[in-house]
């Protein structure tokens, strides 16, 4: 449509409101009216600005249950990796909002060129919200998306920050209880989960605050999978629970 309403746009003027013919491998299946057209992208285009984040530009809570239950639906098993940032209201507080959107963009470009380079096109991001951030991939994929964007982050969020917090390594600043203390410089965590069946979107948010929660009582950059059984697979047989250890910590430096 895009395309269309713009070679139409740049007819001579007398014909930009001539209507137009669609084909099918040369058939004729009807005309359209460049009204209707261009009514019909502006359309399109508003409900897409709705799912998109203002600040990143990418999709958000709505695209990510639609691709979640449609992937669900079709029976793909695929990787979700839940990414949130620490430390990131004392950052807000210290050196504001506008520096603070410049971090949540840092991890947002850090996280999109981690899941092009070592995703397959199938790879998707969203921001759900603030500091928030969800992937999702096929499972070979995801850990080393995770890896390379918490080792990434590590590296470049200390140039956010100024020459004596950097230096020193944390801030000073005071909480919200009132009492002045010094605090961790912004890291990023991520909590992984796999879908390997049917299962409810109640369930997958459930289990990814879960894993996310593990992870980020974790120190540092880090990311967390849960060795449990994939939501959606078959129980294990006599336990009726599957496998119940806790999610294994990865940190960035560590093999997977």
């Amino acid at each position: 449509m895009e395309q269309t309403a713009k070679a139409a746009m740049q007819r001579e003027k007398i014909k930009a409101y001539d209507d137009i013919i669609v084909t099918s491998q040369g058939r004729v299946l009807g005309i359209v009216t460049v009204q209707r057209l261009l009514s019909t992208l502006a359309s399109v285009q508003v409900e897409m600005a709705k799912g998109t984040n203002p600040l990143t530009g990418l999709p958000g809570n709505v695209t990510l249950e639609q691709e979640v239950e449609a992937s669900v639906a079709a029976g793909k098993c695929f990787s979700i990796a839940y990414a949130d940032l620490d430390n990131f209201k004392v950052y807000n507080d210290t050196y504001g909002f506008k520096n603070g959107d410049r971090v949540i963009k840092l991890a947002a470009d850090l996280l999109d060129h981690s899941v092009r380079r070592y995703g397959d096109a199938t790879a998707k991001l969203f921001h759900i919200g603030g500091d928030d951030f969800v992937l999702m991939s096929k499972p070979e994929h995801v850990e080393r998306i995770c890896q390379a964007t918490t080792r990434s982050f590590k590296r470049l969020i200390r140039g956010c920050y100024c020459l004596e917090d950097r230096t020193r390594g944390e801030v000073i600043a005071t909480g919200r209880d009132g009492v002045e203390r010094t605090y961790p410089l912004v890291s990023l965590s991520i909590g992984i989960l796999e879908i390997g069946g049917p299962c409810s979107l109640q369930e997958i948010g459930e289990r990814a605050a879960y894993v996310k929660k593990y992870a980020k009582s974790l120190p540092g950059n880090v990311y967390a999978r849960d060795r449990r059984q994939p939501l959606g697979t078959e129980q294990l047989p006599g336990n009726g629970q599957g496998v119940c250890a806790e999610p294994a910590p990865l940190k960035e430096d560590s093999a997977a």
